[in-house]
């Protein structure tokens, strides 16, 4: 974030999770190949930044935040293969320059918004899963509506559907760009994802240009259609959804002061309106404002139930700080955590480095906790079809499950809870226990077959053995009486 921004109304971190290793079939080292070297470098650990003050702010603080197991996990500390995490950054120094011109746009209607593109980063995971991350800063819009409808229109990579009478999409952007740079044969870099024409095959998967022009190199590039691939083509395909994950700071103390107002019965407003005032009531439920916020509903509210939208508010709102005061003036702090946002509420500069320094690094490393299981719930699907590499697979998900499956990621308190709180949120727990199910079948079913072979071969041996006993005493009869 640069905190030497005039005026900073939201910063929005979109994270697309995607599968690169097509079933275990490339390696990390050969899809990195795709990766353009003079705009991609490896982002090791403290060697980003080049002045002391930068390295010990920016990173001595989050270092010492995480515990070593997930520093492993959340890092990379050397430029090998060896890492759990391959971390990269793009254009490096123009995006670390303070007056360049890089921009994300997103253009529905007559509106368009500008957005200061301030870092782009790359993680390849070795579970076969990687994780594409945009930084963007918001310096224009200051209403909370338009900060939803940046992060709703924002995040949508792929349209949901397609209406064969009607091409538009009025969940998505007209079009999603990247202006002040151009892909490596000299193109703007533009996605149209409204007003496009259907294609011939309605199964066909489209992902916006700006994610697929990031992984080409001149020789090499990636492709979202396994059909057709040709040989210097990597295929990808998104993991988790086709929407990118949210994490977005929104620096507005209006909006948190009134969600820490209490009622008469000394209940935060944030949940009293939500059984006080109609879901209808746009401009005055703080409720209503709430949840379209925490759960990117840029397009209007989805919840028209009070009951409903207050306790999806209780399960979903993190509230230790709402009510902090510096210097006796409230300044408090809310989180809202969902399946596939992470939002913070704040005017505090302090909250918003802790949420963009270290709270975004909990929820990726939860993300390639999922999007990691997700993958391994195919390649079970695929071992079980091919009916080999049970082996493999369950060496793979035990090395796993050691590095990746953390119980904890730091000793701070509050990270604790946020980072069980996400876990809660992204259905980590009975992921894990769905895909160890599956696998434990995986095994017995092989067993099981492996019993009935040799029970078949032992009473084949069995019978064999009987023959030749009655062939011994037949044998012995004969001598005995003739």
């Amino acid at each position: 974030m640069d905190n030497t921004a005039s005026a900073l109304y939201s910063y929005h971190t979109f994270i697309f999770p995607f599968l690169w290793n097509d079933g275990g079939k490339v390696s990390r080292k050969e899809f990195e190949k795709c990766l353009n070297k003079q705009l991609w470098k490896p982002d090791i650990f403290g060697q980003y930044r080049n002045d002391e003050a930068s390295v010990s702010s920016e990173y001595y603080s989050a270092y010492q935040y995480f515990n070593n197991a997930a520093r492993a996990v959340i890092y990379t500390f050397e430029d090998n293969d060896k890492q759990s995490v391959r971390c990269f950054r793009y254009l490096t120094e123009q995006l670390k320059s303070k007056d360049h011109n890089i921009k994300y746009h997103i253009k529905k209607g007559d509106v368009e918004y500008i957005l200061r593109i301030n870092g782009i980063r790359l993680k390849l995971y070795n579970t076969g899963i990687g994780l594409l991350i945009y930084e963007l800063e918001n310096q224009d819009y200051p209403l909370i509506d338009d900060i939803n409808k940046i992060n709703d229109l924002g995040r949508r990579i792929s349209r949901p559907f397609y209406n064969s009478e009607n091409s538009t999409c009025s969940l998505c952007a007209d079009s999603i760009s990247i202006s002040g740079i151009t892909d490596i044969r000299g193109n703007k870099i533009f996605s149209q994802l409204s007003g496009a024409p259907a294609p011939s095959n309605p199964a066909k998967t489209e992902i916006a240009r700006i994610v697929t022009f990031l992984l080409e190199d001149n020789d090499r590039k990636v492709t979202i259609n396994k059909a057709g691939k040709k040989i210097n083509e990597f295929f990808i395909e998104p993991i988790i959804d086709d929407r990118m994950f949210v994490a977005c700071y929104i620096n507005n103390k209006e909006f948190a002061d009134l969600l820490a107002q209490r009622n008469k019965d000394g209940e935060y407003r944030y949940l009293s309106d939500a059984e006080e005032k109609s879901p209808d009531d746009r401009a005055f439920n703080i409720s209503r404002k709430l949840y379209e916020t925490i759960f990117v509903d840029g397009d209007g509210l989805s919840c028209h139930s009070r009951e409903m939208l207050k306790r999806m508010l209780a399960e979903n709102v993190y509230d230790r700080w709402i009510e902090f005061r510096d210097k006796g003036e409230l300044s408090g702090t809310v989180h809202g955590i969902s399946e596939y946002s992470m939002i913070c509420i704040s005017a505090s500069l302090f909250s918003a480095n802790a949420f963009l320094t270290e709270y975004i690094e909990i929820a990726m490393l939860v993300l390639a906790q999922r999007a990691s299981l997700l993958a391994f719930e195919r390649r079970i699907s695929e071992v079980s079809s091919n009916k080999k590499g049970e082996k493999e697979l369950q060496e793979q998900y035990i090395d796993f499950d050691s590095q990746y499956m953390l119980h904890e990621v730091t000793a701070q308190q509050q990270g604790i809870e946020i980072f069980n709180i996400i876990l809660e949120k992204m259905f980590i727990k009975d992921e894990k226990a769905d895909v160890e199910n599956q696998i434990r079948n995986l095994f017995e079913l092989k067993n099981f077959k492996s019993d009935r072979i040799m029970n078949g071969i032992l009473f084949g041996l069995a019978v064999l053995g009987t023959i030749e006993i009655v062939s011994i005493i037949a044998d012995w009869v004969k001598t005995f009486f003739c």
